[in-house]
């Protein structure tokens, strides 16, 4: 019970933060075609629910044939339940000790993924989940994917909408798609 009261923190706290740099980090107008082609360090953030780790690993392994050459990190947040694959990427685990004792992400958190330097982050999570979104707003990323949501729009420069009828697998599948 007190888990799932500090998680709710996290999240409500995390989406005030989302709100005060997501207007920072807007790369404007991309040409999609040249972001997919310079791609040298990409982030996953890893989706919290255990059911959609599998279908999550469609698109994670696309990831690793369509950068074959580049660096992918993991991003792996507190709480999550399964781990990500295991096919020779980088892999972060963060920590509780980077939220504060009242949910808000604490500068160390924003230093390790700034640190990555990465050009694409990517958030499997399949609904809007504010500490994923957090993840990759702070990235620096010139391009940063999800899935479609009014809260998402803020945040990511490229959403993609699978079709309603598209549920599980086939909303990954959707997102594979896209990668190429």
């Amino acid at each position: 019970m007190f888990e799932k009261l500090n998680l709710s923190k996290r999240r409500w706290m995390t989406e005030l933060a989302i709100k005060y740099i997501a207007h920072k980090n807007d790369p404007g107008i991309l040409d999609l075609h040249s972001c997919w082609k310079n791609v040298n360090h990409c982030l996953v953030c890893w989706p919290e629910n255990g059911i959609d780790v599998l279908y999550a690993e469609t698109v994670f392994i696309r990831l690793k044939e369509r950068f074959a050459n580049s660096v992918i990190t993991t991003l792996v947040l507190p709480g999550m339940t399964a781990s990500p694959p295991d096919i020779g990427v980088n892999i972060v685990n963060v920590k509780l000790d980077h939220f504060s004792f009242i949910g808000f992400p604490k500068g160390r958190l924003k230093q390790l993924i700034q640190g990555l330097k990465v050009d694409v982050a990517v958030d499997l999570s399949p609904m809007y989940n504010p500490l994923t979104a957090y993840c990759c707003c702070i990235s620096g990323a010139r391009m940063r994917v999800g899935f479609s949501s009014k809260e998402g729009e803020i945040v990511f420069n490229y959403q993609v909408a699978p079709s309603s009828s598209k549920v599980g697998i086939d909303r990954y599948r959707t997102l594979a798609s896209y990668i190429g």
